[in-house]
Protein backbone atom coordinates (compact mmCIF):
# COMPACT_ATOMS: atom_id res chain seq x y z
CA UNK A 1 0.00 0.00 0.00
CA UNK A 2 1.08 3.60 -0.44
CA UNK A 3 1.94 5.38 2.78
CA UNK A 4 1.55 9.07 3.43
CA UNK A 5 5.27 9.92 3.65
CA UNK A 6 5.87 11.23 0.13
CA UNK A 7 2.51 12.97 -0.05
CA UNK A 8 3.48 15.34 2.73
CA UNK A 9 6.47 16.83 0.89
CA UNK A 10 5.75 20.41 -0.19
CA UNK A 11 2.26 20.37 1.36
CA UNK A 12 0.95 22.72 4.02
CA UNK A 13 0.99 20.76 7.30
CA UNK A 14 0.01 21.28 10.90
CA UNK A 15 0.45 19.22 14.05
CA UNK A 16 -2.52 18.49 16.28
CA UNK A 17 -1.87 16.54 19.47
CA UNK A 18 1.24 14.89 18.04
CA UNK A 19 -0.26 14.07 14.64
CA UNK A 20 0.23 15.61 11.22
CA UNK A 21 -2.79 16.04 9.01
CA UNK A 22 -3.14 16.93 5.36
CA UNK A 23 -6.10 18.20 3.42
CA UNK A 24 -8.94 18.31 5.96
CA UNK A 25 -9.90 19.42 9.44
CA UNK A 26 -9.27 16.47 11.74
CA UNK A 27 -11.71 15.18 14.33
CA UNK A 28 -10.82 12.52 16.87
CA UNK A 29 -13.15 9.68 17.72
CA UNK A 30 -12.63 6.26 19.26
CA UNK A 31 -13.00 3.06 17.27
CA UNK A 32 -12.41 -0.36 18.83
CA UNK A 33 -13.43 -3.40 16.82
CA UNK A 34 -11.37 -5.94 18.75
CA UNK A 35 -10.06 -5.66 22.26
CA UNK A 36 -6.81 -7.17 23.44
CA UNK A 37 -6.32 -8.32 26.97
CA UNK A 38 -3.64 -9.00 29.49
CA UNK A 39 -2.51 -12.51 30.24
CA UNK A 40 0.82 -14.09 31.09
CA UNK A 41 2.41 -17.22 29.67
CA UNK A 42 4.63 -17.80 32.69
CA UNK A 43 4.14 -17.42 36.41
CA UNK A 44 5.91 -14.04 36.53
CA UNK A 45 3.79 -12.48 33.80
CA UNK A 46 6.68 -11.56 31.52
CA UNK A 47 8.71 -12.87 28.65
CA UNK A 48 12.40 -13.52 28.34
CA UNK A 49 14.92 -10.69 28.65
CA UNK A 50 15.16 -10.49 24.85
CA UNK A 51 11.41 -10.20 24.26
CA UNK A 52 8.69 -7.75 25.31
CA UNK A 53 6.33 -8.91 28.04
CA UNK A 54 3.46 -11.16 27.09
CA UNK A 55 -0.07 -9.87 27.52
CA UNK A 56 -1.92 -6.63 26.76
CA UNK A 57 -0.27 -3.46 25.51
CA UNK A 58 -2.12 -0.19 25.15
CA UNK A 59 -1.64 3.48 24.49
CA UNK A 60 -3.81 6.45 23.50
CA UNK A 61 -4.18 5.27 19.88
CA UNK A 62 -2.95 1.67 19.66
CA UNK A 63 -3.73 -1.60 21.45
CA UNK A 64 -2.40 -5.09 20.82
CA UNK A 65 -1.41 -8.33 22.52
CA UNK A 66 2.02 -9.94 22.62
CA UNK A 67 2.58 -13.68 22.93
CA UNK A 68 6.13 -15.06 22.77
CA UNK A 69 7.29 -11.97 20.89
CA UNK A 70 4.48 -12.08 18.31
CA UNK A 71 2.13 -9.13 17.95
CA UNK A 72 -1.55 -10.12 17.77
CA UNK A 73 -4.93 -8.42 17.64
CA UNK A 74 -3.73 -4.93 16.74
CA UNK A 75 -6.40 -2.26 17.18
CA UNK A 76 -6.00 1.33 16.04
CA UNK A 77 -8.32 3.42 18.21
CA UNK A 78 -9.14 5.50 15.42
CA UNK A 79 -8.42 8.79 13.78
CA UNK A 80 -10.79 10.65 11.51
CA UNK A 81 -10.43 13.46 9.03
CA UNK A 82 -12.72 15.28 6.64
CA UNK A 83 -15.70 17.51 7.08
CA UNK A 84 -18.70 16.15 8.96
CA UNK A 85 -20.54 15.52 5.73
CA UNK A 86 -17.70 13.44 4.29
CA UNK A 87 -15.96 12.12 7.35
CA UNK A 88 -13.51 9.28 6.83
CA UNK A 89 -12.44 7.14 9.74
CA UNK A 90 -9.35 4.96 9.80
CA UNK A 91 -8.61 2.30 12.37
CA UNK A 92 -10.07 -0.85 13.81
CA UNK A 93 -8.62 -4.34 13.80
CA UNK A 94 -5.42 -4.93 11.87
CA UNK A 95 -4.41 -8.60 11.64
CA UNK A 96 -0.72 -9.35 11.98
CA UNK A 97 1.68 -11.67 13.76
CA UNK A 98 5.00 -9.88 13.36
CA UNK A 99 7.83 -11.79 15.03
CA UNK A 100 9.83 -9.17 16.90
CA UNK A 101 12.16 -8.61 19.83
CA UNK A 102 13.25 -5.62 21.88
CA UNK A 103 14.83 -3.01 19.61
CA UNK A 104 13.80 -4.72 16.37
CA UNK A 105 11.46 -2.73 14.07
CA UNK A 106 8.18 -4.20 12.90
CA UNK A 107 5.60 -3.15 10.30
CA UNK A 108 1.97 -4.28 10.16
CA UNK A 109 -0.05 -3.00 7.20
CA UNK A 110 -3.59 -3.41 5.94
CA UNK A 111 -5.45 -1.39 3.31
CA UNK A 112 -4.91 2.32 3.98
CA UNK A 113 -3.20 2.00 7.34
CA UNK A 114 0.27 1.02 8.47
CA UNK A 115 1.60 0.54 11.99
CA UNK A 116 5.37 0.94 12.26
CA UNK A 117 7.07 0.48 15.60
CA UNK A 118 9.57 -1.14 17.87
CA UNK A 119 9.78 -2.24 21.50
CA UNK A 120 12.13 0.03 23.41
CA UNK A 121 12.11 -2.21 26.47
CA UNK A 122 10.22 -5.11 28.06
CA UNK A 123 7.24 -2.86 28.91
CA UNK A 124 7.37 0.04 26.42
CA UNK A 125 6.85 0.43 22.67
CA UNK A 126 6.65 3.33 20.25
CA UNK A 127 6.30 4.08 16.56
CA UNK A 128 4.35 5.85 13.84
CA UNK A 129 0.87 5.33 12.39
CA UNK A 130 0.40 6.15 8.71
CA UNK A 131 -3.25 6.32 7.70
CA UNK A 132 -4.75 7.03 4.29
CA UNK A 133 -3.15 7.36 0.88
CA UNK A 134 -2.56 10.00 -1.73
CA UNK A 135 -5.86 9.33 -3.48
CA UNK A 136 -8.04 9.35 -0.37
CA UNK A 137 -8.07 13.08 0.29
CA UNK A 138 -7.22 12.33 3.92
CA UNK A 139 -3.85 11.30 5.28
CA UNK A 140 -2.73 11.18 8.88
CA UNK A 141 0.67 10.50 10.43
CA UNK A 142 0.59 9.95 14.20
CA UNK A 143 3.31 9.14 16.71
CA UNK A 144 2.15 6.37 19.05
CA UNK A 145 3.31 4.87 22.31
CA UNK A 146 2.07 1.83 24.21
CA UNK A 147 2.88 0.23 27.54
CA UNK A 148 2.46 -3.29 28.87
CA UNK A 149 -0.59 -3.67 31.13
CA UNK A 150 -0.37 -5.83 34.24
CA UNK A 151 -2.97 -8.64 34.49
CA UNK A 152 -6.23 -7.87 36.32
CA UNK A 153 -5.19 -9.32 39.67
CA UNK A 154 -2.41 -6.70 39.95
CA UNK A 155 -4.32 -3.64 38.72
CA UNK A 156 -5.58 -2.58 42.15
CA UNK A 157 -9.18 -2.55 43.32
CA UNK A 158 -9.55 -5.95 44.96
CA UNK A 159 -12.49 -7.14 46.94
CA UNK A 160 -12.61 -8.63 50.37
CA UNK A 161 -13.86 -11.28 52.71
CA UNK A 162 -12.28 -14.20 54.46
CA UNK A 163 -11.31 -17.52 52.95
CA UNK A 164 -11.29 -18.74 49.37
CA UNK A 165 -8.13 -16.85 48.51
CA UNK A 166 -9.94 -13.50 48.84
CA UNK A 167 -7.81 -10.39 49.29
CA UNK A 168 -8.34 -6.75 50.21
CA UNK A 169 -11.20 -5.15 52.11
CA UNK A 170 -14.94 -5.65 51.78
CA UNK A 171 -15.34 -2.20 50.18
CA UNK A 172 -12.75 -2.88 47.46
CA UNK A 173 -10.34 -0.34 48.97
CA UNK A 174 -13.08 2.29 48.94
CA UNK A 175 -14.12 1.73 45.32
CA UNK A 176 -17.45 0.16 46.41
CA UNK A 177 -19.48 2.49 48.61
CA UNK A 178 -23.02 1.09 48.72
CA UNK A 179 -24.58 -1.00 51.48
CA UNK A 180 -23.91 -4.18 49.46
CA UNK A 181 -20.69 -5.03 47.63
CA UNK A 182 -19.62 -7.19 44.67
CA UNK A 183 -17.12 -9.95 45.07
CA UNK A 184 -15.02 -10.54 47.00
CA UNK A 185 -12.26 -10.80 44.43
CA UNK A 186 -9.85 -13.71 44.52
CA UNK A 187 -6.21 -14.28 43.80
CA UNK A 188 -5.91 -15.29 40.15
CA UNK A 189 -4.86 -18.93 39.81
CA UNK A 190 -1.54 -19.76 38.23
CA UNK A 191 -1.58 -19.97 34.41
CA UNK A 192 -2.96 -23.30 33.26
CA UNK A 193 -0.20 -25.70 32.31
CA UNK A 194 -2.12 -28.84 31.35
CA UNK A 195 -3.18 -30.52 29.22
CA UNK A 196 -0.22 -29.55 27.05
CA UNK A 197 -2.02 -30.91 23.99
CA UNK A 198 -4.16 -27.77 23.99
CA UNK A 199 -1.22 -25.63 22.90
CA UNK A 200 -0.04 -22.25 24.15
CA UNK A 201 -2.81 -20.12 22.65
CA UNK A 202 -5.69 -22.16 24.03
CA UNK A 203 -4.04 -22.38 27.45
CA UNK A 204 -3.43 -18.63 27.43
CA UNK A 205 -7.11 -18.01 26.67
CA UNK A 206 -8.15 -20.23 29.58
CA UNK A 207 -5.70 -18.51 31.93
CA UNK A 208 -7.05 -15.15 30.86
CA UNK A 209 -10.57 -16.37 31.57
CA UNK A 210 -9.43 -17.51 35.02
CA UNK A 211 -7.88 -14.10 35.75
CA UNK A 212 -11.00 -12.16 34.73
CA UNK A 213 -13.25 -14.40 36.80
CA UNK A 214 -10.96 -14.07 39.81
CA UNK A 215 -11.01 -10.29 39.48
CA UNK A 216 -14.82 -10.20 39.73
CA UNK A 217 -14.97 -12.72 42.57
CA UNK A 218 -15.47 -16.06 40.81
CA UNK A 219 -13.50 -19.27 40.75
CA UNK A 220 -12.13 -20.90 37.60
CA UNK A 221 -14.21 -22.96 35.18
CA UNK A 222 -13.08 -26.56 34.79
CA UNK A 223 -11.71 -27.54 31.40
CA UNK A 224 -13.54 -30.44 29.78
CA UNK A 225 -11.90 -32.72 27.19
CA UNK A 226 -15.10 -33.27 25.20
CA UNK A 227 -15.87 -29.54 25.17
CA UNK A 228 -12.30 -28.78 24.05
CA UNK A 229 -12.72 -31.30 21.23
CA UNK A 230 -16.06 -29.83 20.12
CA UNK A 231 -14.81 -26.23 20.22
CA UNK A 232 -11.62 -27.04 18.34
CA UNK A 233 -13.52 -29.02 15.72
CA UNK A 234 -15.82 -26.07 15.08
CA UNK A 235 -12.92 -23.58 14.93
CA UNK A 236 -11.16 -25.74 12.33
CA UNK A 237 -14.37 -26.22 10.31
CA UNK A 238 -14.99 -22.47 10.24
CA UNK A 239 -11.54 -21.42 9.00
CA UNK A 240 -11.46 -24.28 6.49
CA UNK A 241 -14.73 -23.08 4.96
CA UNK A 242 -14.53 -19.34 5.71
CA UNK A 243 -15.26 -18.36 2.11
CA UNK A 244 -18.41 -20.50 2.08
CA UNK A 245 -19.56 -18.88 5.31
CA UNK A 246 -19.09 -15.47 3.73
CA UNK A 247 -20.82 -16.36 0.48
CA UNK A 248 -23.76 -18.13 2.10
CA UNK A 249 -24.06 -15.71 5.07
CA UNK A 250 -24.40 -18.73 7.34
CA UNK A 251 -24.35 -17.92 11.05
CA UNK A 252 -20.79 -18.67 12.27
CA UNK A 253 -22.20 -20.70 15.17
CA UNK A 254 -23.77 -23.14 12.71
CA UNK A 255 -22.26 -25.74 10.40
CA UNK A 256 -23.56 -26.81 6.99
CA UNK A 257 -22.79 -30.45 6.15
CA UNK A 258 -22.70 -29.58 2.45
CA UNK A 259 -19.61 -27.44 3.02
CA UNK A 260 -17.61 -30.66 3.20
CA UNK A 261 -14.72 -31.81 5.39
CA UNK A 262 -14.83 -31.50 9.16
CA UNK A 263 -18.59 -31.35 9.82
CA UNK A 264 -19.26 -32.18 13.49
CA UNK A 265 -22.83 -30.97 14.06
CA UNK A 266 -25.22 -28.22 12.98
CA UNK A 267 -25.36 -26.37 16.30
CA UNK A 268 -23.06 -26.28 19.31
CA UNK A 269 -25.44 -28.53 21.26
CA UNK A 270 -25.07 -31.13 18.50
CA UNK A 271 -21.29 -30.77 18.42
CA UNK A 272 -20.95 -31.15 22.18
CA UNK A 273 -23.18 -34.23 22.15
CA UNK A 274 -21.20 -35.77 19.29
CA UNK A 275 -17.97 -35.20 21.24
CA UNK A 276 -19.37 -37.08 24.25
CA UNK A 277 -19.94 -34.05 26.49
CA UNK A 278 -21.60 -35.15 29.71
CA UNK A 279 -22.56 -31.74 31.08
CA UNK A 280 -25.40 -29.33 30.33
CA UNK A 281 -24.57 -27.17 27.29
CA UNK A 282 -25.25 -23.51 27.99
CA UNK A 283 -23.42 -21.06 25.70
CA UNK A 284 -21.00 -20.70 22.82
CA UNK A 285 -19.04 -17.54 22.03
CA UNK A 286 -16.89 -16.87 18.97
CA UNK A 287 -14.35 -14.24 17.91
CA UNK A 288 -12.15 -13.72 14.87
CA UNK A 289 -8.99 -12.04 16.17
CA UNK A 290 -6.07 -14.44 15.67
CA UNK A 291 -5.35 -14.53 19.43
CA UNK A 292 -7.01 -16.39 22.28
CA UNK A 293 -6.08 -13.61 24.70
CA UNK A 294 -7.55 -10.95 22.40
CA UNK A 295 -10.74 -12.97 22.01
CA UNK A 296 -11.39 -13.18 25.76
CA UNK A 297 -11.05 -9.44 26.24
CA UNK A 298 -13.05 -8.80 23.09
CA UNK A 299 -15.94 -10.78 24.57
CA UNK A 300 -15.53 -8.86 27.81
CA UNK A 301 -16.26 -5.56 26.03
CA UNK A 302 -19.67 -6.74 24.82
CA UNK A 303 -23.09 -7.06 26.44
CA UNK A 304 -24.20 -10.61 25.67
CA UNK A 305 -20.94 -12.47 24.96
CA UNK A 306 -19.53 -11.29 28.29
CA UNK A 307 -22.20 -12.99 30.37
CA UNK A 308 -21.17 -16.68 30.16
CA UNK A 309 -17.54 -15.78 30.90
CA UNK A 310 -18.45 -14.27 34.28
CA UNK A 311 -21.50 -16.38 35.11
CA UNK A 312 -21.25 -18.11 38.51
CA UNK A 313 -23.09 -21.08 36.98
CA UNK A 314 -20.48 -21.71 34.25
CA UNK A 315 -18.96 -25.01 35.35
CA UNK A 316 -17.24 -26.55 32.30
CA UNK A 317 -15.49 -24.99 29.33
CA UNK A 318 -13.84 -25.98 26.09
CA UNK A 319 -11.75 -23.72 23.88
CA UNK A 320 -10.86 -23.98 20.20
CA UNK A 321 -8.52 -21.76 18.16
CA UNK A 322 -7.70 -22.14 14.48
CA UNK A 323 -6.16 -20.16 11.62
CA UNK A 324 -6.02 -21.00 7.93
CA UNK A 325 -5.81 -19.06 4.69
CA UNK A 326 -5.86 -15.70 6.44
CA UNK A 327 -8.96 -16.57 8.49
CA UNK A 328 -8.91 -16.84 12.28
CA UNK A 329 -11.47 -17.90 14.84
CA UNK A 330 -11.67 -18.53 18.56
CA UNK A 331 -14.47 -20.57 20.15
CA UNK A 332 -15.48 -21.17 23.76
CA UNK A 333 -18.21 -23.67 24.65
CA UNK A 334 -19.65 -23.58 28.16
CA UNK A 335 -21.54 -26.09 30.24
CA UNK A 336 -23.67 -24.92 33.16
CA UNK A 337 -23.92 -26.17 36.70
CA UNK A 338 -26.38 -25.05 39.35
CA UNK A 339 -26.27 -21.72 41.14
CA UNK A 340 -23.36 -21.95 43.61
CA UNK A 341 -24.22 -21.41 47.25
CA UNK A 342 -23.36 -17.85 48.24
CA UNK A 343 -22.69 -16.74 44.66
CA UNK A 344 -21.52 -13.11 44.75
CA UNK A 345 -22.94 -10.06 43.03
CA UNK A 346 -20.85 -9.75 39.86
CA UNK A 347 -20.14 -6.41 38.21
CA UNK A 348 -17.91 -5.45 35.30
CA UNK A 349 -15.91 -3.25 35.21
CA UNK A 350 -15.11 -4.33 38.76
CA UNK A 351 -14.76 -1.75 41.56
CA UNK A 352 -11.48 0.14 41.25
CA UNK A 353 -10.75 -1.24 37.77
CA UNK A 354 -8.50 1.05 35.74
CA UNK A 355 -7.80 1.41 32.02
CA UNK A 356 -11.41 0.67 31.08
CA UNK A 357 -11.97 1.49 27.38
CA UNK A 358 -13.63 4.87 26.83
CA UNK A 359 -16.07 3.66 24.20
CA UNK A 360 -17.70 0.73 22.44
CA UNK A 361 -18.81 0.37 18.82
CA UNK A 362 -21.63 -2.10 19.43
CA UNK A 363 -19.73 -4.75 17.48
CA UNK A 364 -21.74 -7.75 18.61
CA UNK A 365 -24.33 -10.01 17.04
CA UNK A 366 -27.08 -9.65 18.02
CA UNK A 367 -26.30 -5.96 18.41
CA UNK A 368 -27.72 -4.29 21.53
CA UNK A 369 -29.94 -1.23 21.01
CA UNK A 370 -27.81 1.77 19.98
CA UNK A 371 -27.77 5.09 21.83
CA UNK A 372 -30.02 7.85 20.39
CA UNK A 373 -27.27 9.13 18.07
CA UNK A 374 -25.80 5.70 17.37
CA UNK A 375 -22.52 4.11 18.29
CA UNK A 376 -19.87 4.59 19.60
CA UNK A 377 -21.29 4.53 23.10
CA UNK A 378 -19.52 4.46 26.43
CA UNK A 379 -18.13 1.10 27.62
CA UNK A 380 -20.59 -1.63 28.58
CA UNK A 381 -21.30 -1.92 32.31
CA UNK A 382 -23.02 -5.04 33.59
CA UNK A 383 -24.24 -6.30 36.95
CA UNK A 384 -25.75 -9.63 37.95
CA UNK A 385 -28.11 -8.88 40.82
CA UNK A 386 -29.36 -11.28 43.52
CA UNK A 387 -32.19 -13.67 42.65
CA UNK A 388 -35.56 -11.98 42.80
CA UNK A 389 -34.13 -8.45 42.91
CA UNK A 390 -36.19 -5.63 41.41
CA UNK A 391 -34.32 -2.64 40.02
CA UNK A 392 -35.63 0.62 41.47
CA UNK A 393 -33.11 3.17 40.22
CA UNK A 394 -29.88 3.59 38.29
CA UNK A 395 -27.32 6.31 37.54
CA UNK A 396 -23.96 6.80 35.85
CA UNK A 397 -21.99 9.83 36.98
CA UNK A 398 -18.67 11.51 36.44
CA UNK A 399 -16.39 11.89 39.44
CA UNK A 400 -17.73 15.40 40.09
CA UNK A 401 -21.31 14.11 40.21
CA UNK A 402 -22.53 15.05 36.72
CA UNK A 403 -25.19 12.62 35.46
CA UNK A 404 -24.45 10.87 32.16
CA UNK A 405 -27.39 9.88 29.93
CA UNK A 406 -27.25 6.15 29.22
CA UNK A 407 -29.01 3.16 27.71
CA UNK A 408 -30.36 0.71 30.29
CA UNK A 409 -31.06 -2.91 29.36
CA UNK A 410 -32.91 -5.20 31.76
CA UNK A 411 -34.52 -8.63 31.33
CA UNK A 412 -37.88 -6.84 31.22
CA UNK A 413 -37.01 -5.00 27.98
CA UNK A 414 -34.25 -7.10 26.43
CA UNK A 415 -35.15 -10.64 25.32
CA UNK A 416 -31.50 -11.75 25.22
CA UNK A 417 -30.95 -10.82 28.87
CA UNK A 418 -34.24 -12.47 29.78
CA UNK A 419 -33.24 -15.68 27.99
CA UNK A 420 -29.82 -15.80 29.63
CA UNK A 421 -30.77 -15.89 33.30
CA UNK A 422 -33.08 -12.93 33.98
CA UNK A 423 -30.68 -11.42 36.52
CA UNK A 424 -28.15 -9.45 34.48
CA UNK A 425 -28.60 -5.79 33.56
CA UNK A 426 -26.44 -3.64 31.29
CA UNK A 427 -25.96 0.06 30.76
CA UNK A 428 -23.75 2.22 28.55
CA UNK A 429 -23.44 5.99 28.18
CA UNK A 430 -24.83 7.63 25.07
CA UNK A 431 -21.38 9.03 24.29
CA UNK A 432 -17.78 7.84 24.86
CA UNK A 433 -16.52 8.63 28.36
CA UNK A 434 -13.78 11.08 29.24
CA UNK A 435 -10.34 9.49 29.21
CA UNK A 436 -8.29 9.06 32.37
CA UNK A 437 -11.27 9.83 34.62
CA UNK A 438 -13.19 8.06 37.37
CA UNK A 439 -16.87 7.26 36.89
CA UNK A 440 -19.47 6.01 39.37
CA UNK A 441 -22.33 3.57 38.84
CA UNK A 442 -25.23 3.33 41.27
CA UNK A 443 -27.94 0.67 41.18
CA UNK A 444 -30.78 0.69 43.69
CA UNK A 445 -32.80 -2.49 43.99
CA UNK A 446 -35.22 -4.29 46.26
CA UNK A 447 -34.34 -7.81 47.39
CA UNK A 448 -36.01 -9.89 50.08
CA UNK A 449 -38.13 -6.93 51.13
CA UNK A 450 -35.21 -4.55 51.65
CA UNK A 451 -33.98 -1.61 49.56
CA UNK A 452 -30.28 -1.94 48.80
CA UNK A 453 -27.70 0.24 47.05
CA UNK A 454 -24.86 -1.07 44.89
CA UNK A 455 -22.42 1.75 44.11
CA UNK A 456 -18.92 1.46 42.66
CA UNK A 457 -16.25 3.37 40.71
CA UNK A 458 -13.94 2.61 37.79
CA UNK A 459 -11.44 4.63 35.77
CA UNK A 460 -11.13 4.95 31.99
CA UNK A 461 -7.82 4.71 30.19
CA UNK A 462 -6.21 8.04 29.20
Amino acid sequence: MATATAAFQGEARRAVGGRTVRGHRLRYCLLALVTVGSACTDSQGGGSAALPRDGAWQGPHVRFAVEAGRVHGVVIESLSCGEASALRTFGGAVPGEALTGIGAPFVIAQAAQTLEGRFVGPTAAQGVLRLGDAGSGCTVVEVWTADWVAPPATQGGTGGGAGGGATGSIDWSGASSGDVHPGPSREAPAPRLAPAALGAQRLAALSRLDAVRAAVGLGPVAGDDAAHHAAQGHAEFYVKHAAKYTNSKLNPHSQDKSFGDGFTGTGFFDRLKAAGFGGTPSSEVMAFTGSGVAAVDGWMETVYHRLPLIDPRSALVGVGIASAGGSHTEVMDFGAGGEPEGAPIVVYPWPGMKDVPRSWLGNEGPQPPPPPEGYPSGPVITARLPAGATLKGHSLRTDDGAELPHVLLTPAVDPNLKAFDGRAIALYAHKPLTGGAWHEVELRFEAQGALRTLRWRFATRP
